[in-house]
């Protein structure tokens, strides 16, 4: 740091720029999306199986809408439209798999009688296959994405 720099200017949106096109992808990143993406999916698919309700998959539409605003309100709010742009080549490639994978699992849930065989079985296959995919999806392509994005809108 520089001598008057304050801490804030530390970490500056530039470094950022330059820490996403110098990003490669590796195993541990991948892993690191597992766990952040696969877990909470199937544990709600799991929640839901227990409890037969689908208050789990409200919760997790709602903590889904807040954690993807947030990223597309600060991307706004530090590059204004050309932050959204980003963020469109940010989550395109998760919108594709995980949206129809929580529909195929809102589906599936509609379905709920008292007899645990009467489950849709062909949409939770699915489902799980769509949420890793998108995962794998996620950590092979998002890094590209996001850097193609960074170079050509700024």
């Amino acid at each position: 740091m520089t001598q008057g720099s304050s801490p804030s200017t530390f970490f500056c949106q530039s470094d950022y720029d330059r820490f996403i096109l110098d990003f490669t992808t590796d195993s541990g990143f991948f892993i690191y999306l597992f766990l952040c993406r696969c877990i909470p999916f199937y544990l709600l698919i799991a929640l839901t199986f227990k409890t037969r309700r689908k208050i789990f998959c409200h919760l997790y539409f709602w903590y889904i809408g807040f954690i993807y605003g947030t990223v597309g309100l600060l991307s706004a709010f530090e590059y204004g439209i050309t932050g959204l742009i980003l963020c469109i080549f940010r989550l395109l490639p998760q919108v594709c798999f995980y949206v129809p994978a929580l529909y195929a699992t809102w589906r599936m849930t509609a379905g709920f009688t008292d007899h645990l065989l009467s489950i849709n079985k062909r949409l939770l296959v699915i489902g799980l296959l769509l949420w890793t995919i998108g995962t794998a999806v996620e950590w092979a392509f998002n890094p590209v994405l996001l850097q193609y994005g960074i170079q050509l809108l700024l």
